[in-house]
């Protein structure tokens, strides 16, 4: 099994936290991960990441988290959903709607 398809199973097990706004920013992405890399929660085994839905509704459902490619689990993750996204972190995610990102604190 694959990173990615390992990733996506684990969102699909897990029962998260979900927080609605209307609006989604890529600034607003970036600042949950660098709170997590300055507390020091991200390390070389522990990747930021988000997996992007479109709902059939027209809005968006993001899982956010940490992923720990050891124990292959989060390690922390919420749900966010909005009406609208920013067109530049639709971009950054693959055709399977999976992204890694790279955090400075």
């Amino acid at each position: 099994m694959s990173f990615f398809e390992l990733l996506a199973a684990a969102v699909t097990v897990f029962a998260l936290v979900t927080v609605a706004v209307a609006i989604l920013s890529i600034h607003a992405i970036a600042g949950w991960f660098r709170d997590r890399v300055s507390s020091g929660v991200v390390n070389r085994n522990r990747l930021c990441v988000t997996v992007l839905q479109q709902l059939r509704q027209g809005d968006y459902k993001v899982v956010q988290g940490i992923f720990d490619t050891n124990r292959e689990q989060y390690v922390e993750r919420r749900v966010v959903e909005a009406r609208e996204i920013d067109q530049d972190f639709v971009r950054a995610h693959d055709q399977n709607g999976m992204a890694v990102w790279s955090v400075e604190g």
